[in-house]
């Protein structure tokens, strides 16, 4: 399979990916087979004992972890969002992230080596209105101006243009070197500063 966790995926990923997105084992290999199939067909073609088949893995623990295919892909997504969201923090007002280049370079290699399952994700995103009901609560309570709550969603979206851009693009910056995920990090950290209005102060 090109997407074998096994042989492609390197022991590091695997941390990360066990790390951030708190996936177990099995969560990894199903997200490796379901990769591979939606190369070739939407997700709704996709049936539960081809992915069973494809991520060697019992079918005693696919319906023990998931119960469904539904479930499982579910569960996948909202573990991916449960990371999103912690990405910043609100402490009396401001913007807080945590997004260094360790973080950067975790995502940049995950979209790189999961095209599809990532697509996927965001649509799971976009059709699901108590995760952006669960972020609009979070930004209320955390008292932001309306104005930092617009800037926020912008970058928050706008993080994925940027890999977006990143991937797609020959990863040159404008002095023709190389764009790090450190450079990427760091142009995240300036947005922070603007959602907080530092800028302005200034």
């Amino acid at each position: 399979m090109k997407h074998d966790y096994a042989v492609l995926i390197s022991q590091e990923m695997i941390e990360d990916l066990q790390n951030y997105y708190n996936f177990e084992d099995p969560d990894i290999a199903f997200m490796c087979a379901l990769e591979d199939f939606l190369e070739k067909k939407t997700i709704e073609k996709v049936n539960a004992r081809e992915l069973i088949a494809a991520a060697h893995r019992s079918k005693d623990t696919f319906y023990k972890l998931y119960g469904s295919k539904k479930k499982m892909v579910d569960k996948l997504c909202q573990k991916v969002c449960d990371f999103w969201g912690s990405l910043w923090t609100i402490e009396n007002g401001k913007i807080v992230g945590r997004v260094d280049a360790k973080v950067v370079t975790f995502l940049l290699t995950w979209a790189e080596l999961f095209t599809n399952f990532r697509k996927m994700t965001l649509q799971h995103m976009e059709g699901n209105i108590e995760f952006y009901q669960a972020e609009k609560s979070h930004l209320t309570e955390g008292q932001l101006e309306h104005v930092q709550m617009n800037r926020f969603v912008f970058i928050r979206y706008g993080i994925k243009g940027a890999i977006d851009s990143w991937l797609h693009s020959e990863k040159r910056n404008f002095r023709g070197l190389d764009e790090t995920a450190e450079f990427i990090a760091r142009e995240i950290k300036s947005l922070e500063k603007w959602v907080n209005g530092e800028f302005e102060k200034a």
